[in-house]
């Protein structure tokens, strides 16, 4: 899903194809170089603080959603930024940054 974030970005010289991930799968390694992947990936990537922007809408992948949502309220390094109307008008789209 990197295409469209990098469309949006594409003459700003610092973004990357490879900054973005989606909530569809992650390989993520972790400070004492385990590598975890599915939620178990997502959960340990939100407590390393891997992410500088987490953004969902709540539609495509619920069960993450809900992962990411419950601890990102928790979780004192993100703070919510914006919460957006879908396209759809039907849902929201919440937008998390690191502090």
């Amino acid at each position: 899903m990197s295409e469209v974030p990098t469309y949006y970005l594409m003459y700003n010289r610092d973004a990357r194809a490879d900054q973005f991930s989606s909530t569809f799968f992650i390989s993520y390694t972790d400070k004492n170089g385990t590598t975890l992947t599915g939620d178990a990936g997502y959960e340990q990537a939100v407590r390393d603080g891997y992410f500088r922007v987490i953004a969902y809408d709540d539609s495509v992948t619920v069960p993450l959603d809900h992962i990411l949502a419950r601890m990102l309220v928790a979780d004192p390094q993100y703070r919510l930024a914006a919460t957006l109307p879908n396209s759809d008008g039907l849902g929201t789209y919440y937008v998390w940054v690191k502090r």
